[in-house]
């Protein structure tokens, strides 16, 4: 999946974030502001198909991940940076659906990654459901 429509939405609608890009390791989304985030591409399973002329048509579950890296919890005040950034990345995801996807985003799942004393790193996981297609060929001899 093309994980650029995800990444420019978040952009947009995330204005408090440092970065937010793809993540191609921990070490990609850790910059010298925080809240940052990247998104990388997690599974593809097929989840149904049909053949028409000449074209097989399958439907593909997706799921990718947002790893968050912010600040840890403020035990004076209360504030949860994390918290907040979750709920930031979530309202820009969460019903989010593009013309050629055929379901909307929806929540998964989400854990711990890795705690540091002044930042927390979290990932949550995302799903939506695209169309394949590709002419069947035939092998000739």
């Amino acid at each position: 999946m093309n994980l650029a429509p995800i990444i420019a939405r978040l952009v947009a609608e995330c204005p408090e974030f440092f970065s937010i890009e793809s993540a191609t390791g921990i070490n990609t989304i850790e910059r010298e502001g925080y809240p940052t985030a990247g998104v990388h591409p997690l599974s593809e399973r097929p989840d149904g198909g049909t053949m028409v002329a000449g074209c097989i048509k399958q439907e593909v579950v997706v799921d990718f991940a947002v790893i968050i890296a912010a600040h840890a919890m403020e035990p004076t005040t209360g504030l949860d940076p994390l918290d907040d950034a979750r709920k930031s990345i979530s309202a820009a995801l969460l019903g989010y659906k593009r013309p050629e996807w055929l379901d909307a985003i929806e929540f998964v799942a989400g854990d711990i990654v890795a705690i540091e004393s002044a930042k927390t790193l979290w990932r949550d996981v995302y799903r939506t459901k695209i169309l394949i297609e590709a002419p069947i060929t035939r092998v000739t001899s």
